[in-house]
């Protein structure tokens, strides 16, 4: 199917195939279905991608450095694939990154398509208040990553030329950003509703897709913003599809035919062309409420995640980076030390508990006594709990030794 992109859905898995510069066709191995939404709303763009669009925009500024063009474009693609492949989300805005830069390189008008990107404009005049302010500091960023040796072929003024136009590509990465990390906030938004909201009786006895309906319809209704994924029109084809390199044509004869078919795994798939990021996002959205998986929200960081393996996994895999250590390990060894501690203070409470028992018995404390005791004991041990009290503190309080 021609087009920028191309979706389809087998097997509990969604297969992105993009067209890379070269107009050939690259597709990633398939993730399964809903995965890449829990990537997109889960990622810190301000980090790893921020570097992966600047390096990109580095690379292209400092083209004199490769050998051939050949080297250019090796180093450009694999750049972009590193991420594309892994992370489909980040295939239209590093689309558009691309498009202008080819357009740089070609000495061909950027500054039209750069403007018909939200938010560009703003970061523009954030530059230009630098720009007015700071000059010599912003040639000073731009001479720091670029080698001297792209400099000698510029006199001067050309220099201070490619200066501007380097913060201009800058501030296209930022609104790109700018852009993703919105969007971002309205599917944390719509995924938190649909399988972590609130407890409601009538929200509880929706299927997921009929919640994505009333979460679809009271956004439109709330806000104005058309229907996401309502009455939206798609470019669809069935095609005729295998994962094998079929050794032989297809036979004439039907009998041959049906063989054919079965060795070679045929099935027929819906096929759909993907011209914008918005319709690659509800592909997968409209592909995860038909399906039975589950979604949880990790323990730990709080965020979304899909459990591999058991379904009531309360922890998710993901590092966490100032400790080295996925969250599963490291609420793992949180849920250890919570129960040796609430271990320990309901020993502290029982050992306590029986010992005033047992004067109550022996006539050493009265039973309204001991009932106040009971109910001070209880709040105290809650508070210990919580951690506001150690459990020393509690001990002490309790007379134990």
């Amino acid at each position: 199917m021609e087009g920028k992109c191309s979706v389809y859905a087998r097997n509990g898995k969604v297969f992105v195939r993009l067209a890379d510069s070269f107009g050939s066709e690259k597709r990633g191995a398939g993730y399964p279905i809903g995965s890449n939404i829990i990537a997109f709303i889960r990622l810190d763009f301000k980090s790893g991608i921020d570097k992966l669009f600047t390096d990109y925009i580095r690379l292209v500024f400092n083209i004199d450095l490769c050998v051939t063009e050949e080297d250019y474009f090796r180093q450009k693609k694999e750049l972009a694939e590193e991420y594309i492949l892994k992370m489909p989300f980040l295939y239209f805005a590093f689309k558009t990154l691309q498009d202008c830069l080819d357009d740089y390189i070609d000495r061909k008008d950027f500054n039209g398509r750069m403007a018909d990107v939200p938010n560009y404009d703003k970061f523009n005049r954030l530059f230009a208040e630098r720009y007015e302010e700071e000059p010599q500091k912003l040639y000073s960023e731009f001479s720091s990553v670029i080698d001297q040796k792209v400099f000698k072929k510029f006199s001067k003024a050309e220099v201070w030329e490619e200066c501007i136009r380097y913060h201009l590509f800058l501030c296209l990465k930022d609104a790109l950003i700018c852009n993703l990390e919105e969007t971002q906030k309205i599917f944390r938004e719509e995924m938190m509703y649909l399988y972590q909201r609130e407890k409601s009786e009538t929200a509880d006895s929706l299927t997921p897709k009929q919640r994505l309906y009333v979460y679809d319809r009271h956004r439109n209704k709330t806000t104005g913003r058309p229907m996401f994924y309502v009455n939206v029109s798609r470019s669809v084809k069935t095609l005729a599809y295998t994962e094998h390199n079929p050794s032989s044509d297809e036979p004439g004869n039907i009998n041959g035919l049906a063989e054919y078919v079965k060795e070679n795994d045929v099935d027929l798939l819906d096929v759909q062309e993907i011209v914008s990021f918005d319709e690659l996002m509800r592909f997968e959205m409209l592909r995860l409420v038909e399906s039975d998986t589950v979604i949880s929200k990790c323990e730990n960081c709080g965020n979304l995640f899909i459990p591999r393996g058991r379904k009531d996994m309360l922890f998710c895999n993901v590092i966490v980076p100032e400790l080295g250590k996925t969250c599963a390990e490291v609420g793992a060894h949180r849920k250890y030390n919570e129960k040796v501690k609430v271990d320990a203070v309901f020993n502290a409470f029982n050992k306590a508990y029986k010992r005033n028992n047992s004067r109550v018995r022996n006539k050493k404390m009265t039973v309204p006594e001991f009932s106040i005791w009971s109910e001070q004991a209880r709040e105290k041990r809650e508070l210990c709990v919580k951690g506001e009290i150690s459990v020393e503190e509690y001990n002490a309080w309790l007379g134990n030794k």
